[in-house]
């Protein structure tokens, strides 16, 4: 590892346009498109930047919640936990969630919600994020057992991969129901 004032001096001197005569692709674009703006996230303050990550584009939801993490500001856990609940896309739902668990702010109440969403990935993360939470917090065992049942193949299969790891005799339990309805699925049996 570099020390830092030598990291800073190096990283001064790199031009990040080197090598863009030698095909490097840096932005595709129709000819005669106005390009849009690319908005620099690192200006944005905690409230900002926590609504910067309701969009479909993943990558600017990349950003933010790396940017989220490493500011891991307690200002932006009640936004994170309104967009978990109400953003209109899924994918965000999801990376709110981790941007929570990232931050080591969510909390059960959370969790409950998420195991209910509507939709079956925020489901299936959610049943991820409990696995370690599930040991000591009997409210999320019981809604995590209750998705054996759950219509969507991935939810039942990412409960049975967390069951495994959880040493309660519900778990056995569970494990066993999930057998005896997906047998017939390669991956679950």
């Amino acid at each position: 590892f570099l020390a830092a004032p030598l990291a800073g001096k190096m990283v001064a001197k790199l031009d990040p346009r080197a090598g863009d005569t030698q095909g490097r692709i840096y932005r595709i674009f129709p000819r005669g498109v106005k390009l849009r703006p690319v908005k620099d996230l690192t200006t944005l303050d905690t409230p900002a930047l926590v609504a910067a990550l309701d969009t479909p584009n993943g990558t600017t939801r990349d950003l933010v919640h790396q940017l989220l993490l490493h500011r891991n500001d307690a200002a932006a856990r009640e936004p994170l936990e309104k967009l978990a609940a109400t953003s209109k896309l899924p994918a965000v739902r999801v990376q709110a969630l981790s941007v929570l668990e990232g931050t080591e702010a969510l909390t059960p109440a959370v969790l409950l919600q998420a195991l209910g969403d509507a939709d079956a990935q925020v489901r299936r993360h959610a049943v991820r994020l409990c696995e370690t939470p599930m040991i000591t917090k009997p409210e999320l065992a019981d809604a995590c057992l209750k998705l054996v049942d759950d219509p969507d193949f991935t939810v039942r299969y990412q409960l049975a991969l967390s069951l495994g790891a959880w040493d309660d005799s519900r778990a056995a339990t569970a494990l066993g129901a999930l057998a005896r309805t997906g047998m017939q699925d390669s991956w679950l049996s």
